[in-house]
């Protein structure tokens, strides 16, 4: 993957990441895991260790300014069925606090997407109220479509998710 790079911002590939000493990767781990805190109501939430597993993995979408400090941050995250194979890719724990850096990391997403996982389809679901996430995703082509079966969970009695929106990115 080639590097993408937005007013002073680049995203780091996944060869990158991996080249990363341990040290900096947990210090993005933090980083992360500060960001997605800040909103615990709608975010998964993700230990310094687990962002770092997920780096480990080349699942990790990150992006940096000059200073190598956290701009955005996401995942490419498979949904398999029982046998273990991939159906669909979701990318999710999007979040960035930058302006630009979201479409950037989207863009570092497909890229990776296309070379990890080039023949699985590629979602995002969007809180229905977050109309940005939903204008870049609307913005690289994405077209809203059912969730696909794989990518339904079974919800425990009570759980009241936000309403959500599924894009099909590529």
């Amino acid at each position: 993957m080639q590097n993408l790079t937005s007013s002073g911002t680049e995203v780091l590939t996944e060869e990158q990441l991996k080249q990363l000493p341990k040290e900096e990767k947990l210090e993005l781990g933090r980083q992360v895991s500060e960001l997605i805190a800040t909103h615990r109501e709608t975010m998964l939430q993700y230990t310094v260790r687990q962002v770092e597993e997920i780096i480990n993995d080349g699942r990790a979408i990150v992006v940096v300014d000059s200073s190598q400090t956290l701009c955005a941050f996401a995942q490419l995250s498979p949904w398999c069925d029982q046998n273990g194979k991939a159906k669909a890719i979701e990318f999710r724990s999007w979040i960035s606090n930058r302006n630009g850096a979201g479409l950037l990391t989207l863009q570092g997403a497909i890229a990776l997407n296309q070379k990890k996982y080039p023949s699985i389809p590629m979602y995002a679901v969007i809180e229905e109220k977050n109309i940005r996430a939903q204008q870049i995703v609307i913005r690289v082509g994405a077209k809203e479509v059912p969730m696909p079966d794989c990518m339904k969970v079974v919800l425990k009695a009570g759980d009241q998710p936000a309403p959500i929106r599924t894009y099909h990115i590529i």
